[in-house]
């Protein structure tokens, strides 16, 4: 078995074993907080393994770009629903408190334009300038792309959610 078809069938277990926990957290979600946003957080990242897989094995570039464009949108809200998680196991309960909720809801405004520059890409090239397609032998696409600044703007907001 090669190393690509080992990556594919990983690629593939991420996205079942993630809309598996959508599921199973659909019906428990209200009984607290924190499992409300884990729910969110499998939701994102379902939606960037299932693009994911999708774009390794699209077979045009048209096809791969908007694939990678709906990845950044479940990738762009992980690390802010990782945040609600955490807040919701502080001392005082977030859902009662709803300015502090709101405050936090407004994280999903960096996610709302990382996204948002991903997808008008092509109008502007601040994220990437160039994209081309890499087919290898083993049957799986690889996007090469050429990163503009904004790629560096969204990835270090992204890594400092992370870290928050």
């Amino acid at each position: 078995m090669s190393i690509i078809l080992i990556f594919k069938i990983l690629t593939l277990a991420s996205c079942i074993i993630s809309s598996i926990l959508v599921v199973l957290t659909i019906s428990r979600r209200k009984e607290s907080s924190p499992l409300k946003y884990y729910f969110l957080l499998m939701i994102a990242i379902s939606v960037y393994s299932i693009s994911y897989l999708f774009e390794i094995s699209m077979p045009r570039l048209e096809w791969s770009i908007y694939c990678l464009n709906f990845e950044y949108i479940g990738l762009s809200c992980i690390p802010i629903c990782w945040i609600l998680i955490a807040w919701s196991y502080s001392p005082y309960d977030i859902d009662k408190d709803k300015k502090t909720k709101n405050y936090l809801y407004l994280l999903f405004i960096i996610s709302l334009v990382v996204s948002l520059a991903v997808w008008t890409n092509p109008l502007h090239h601040l994220i990437y300038k160039d994209i081309s397609l890499i087919k290898t032998p083993y049957n799986i696409t690889i996007l090469k792309y050429d990163r503009a600044f904004g790629f560096w703007v969204a990835n270090i907001m992204l890594v400092a959610l992370y870290l928050i």
